[in-house]
């Protein structure tokens, strides 16, 4: 990975657990690592696609599949979105 790919990668990770934090634990200090199993396959599919589509189905997936809670698909596309900005910014 170079410098660029590292910062965004640290940057998704943030991403994942302060704002699309689908259980609510971005607020205490005992989990920041609960969802950083997720990260290698969310930084694969922004590496590879410049659309969000994928990346919101794969944390749509991870949300009701893996975790049983209910879809929320319009803020897991959200976070993609704001992932595909942020490869923008950083792989520019």
């Amino acid at each position: 990975m170079n410098e660029s790919e590292e910062m965004l990668h640290r940057r998704v990770d943030e991403v994942l657990y302060y704002q699309w934090d689908p259980i609510g634990i971005s607020k205490s200090a005992w989990s920041r690592e609960e969802y950083q199993s997720y990260l290698p396959m969310v930084f694969k599919l922004l590496l590879l696609h410049d659309t969000a589509t994928d990346i919101a189905d794969y944390l749509n997936t991870i949300s009701t599949q893996a975790m049983g809670l209910n879809s929320n698909i319009e803020h897991d596309s959200a976070i993609a979105e704001f992932l595909i900005e942020l490869k923008e910014v950083y792989l520019q």
